[in-house]
């Protein structure tokens, strides 16, 4: 199942998000995209009901499209999900050798700890004062409507 849904950030207008989810939505891949339709970047969570805590397996923005908005936008639709479906824990793990990534995570209030080989991260949502996205569905402009879909 694929749904669409617009993120806006300081460098880029219109953000797409393409949201794959797997499992009965409890595997998440959303796919960032520009108004040319390249990818920017990409987030991949799950969520786990038995914990109801979600846990973020990867975030990557791609090199020309750093620090332009693209990772606090999936961030924040990764929280926004959890928050929506009540999930107020947000565990994952990175590698200290990405130099971005520690004043990323403490810049959203990411608490961090070092566990063995990498930095494992957490946040609670329950005092979250807002929802950090707000789903605005993509709506197709007129000349995507009239374009033939690419072939698989």
């Amino acid at each position: 199942m694929i749904e669409n849904f617009l993120a806006k950030s300081d460098y880029f207008e219109n953000i797409t998000l393409d949201v794959i989810y797997e499992d009965e939505k409890k595997m998440y891949l959303v796919f960032a995209k520009n108004d040319k339709k390249e990818e920017m970047g990409y987030i991949n969570f799950s969520l786990n009901p038995q914990l109801q805590r979600t846990w973020l397996w990867r975030i990557e923005t791609y090199e020309p499209f750093q620090h332009q908005g693209v990772a606090t936008a999936l961030l924040s639709f990764m929280e926004s999900e959890s928050i929506s479906r009540r999930y107020f824990c947000i565990e994952g793990k990175y590698l200290p050798t990405n130099e971005y990534a520690k004043p990323f995570y403490e810049k959203f209030g990411y608490d961090i700890d070092y566990e063995g080989y990498s930095e494992f991260i957490w946040k609670s949502l329950y005092k979250q004062k807002i929802i950090p996205f707000t789903k605005i569905p993509f709506q197709p402009s007129e000349n995507e409507l009239q374009e033939k879909p690419p072939e698989l």
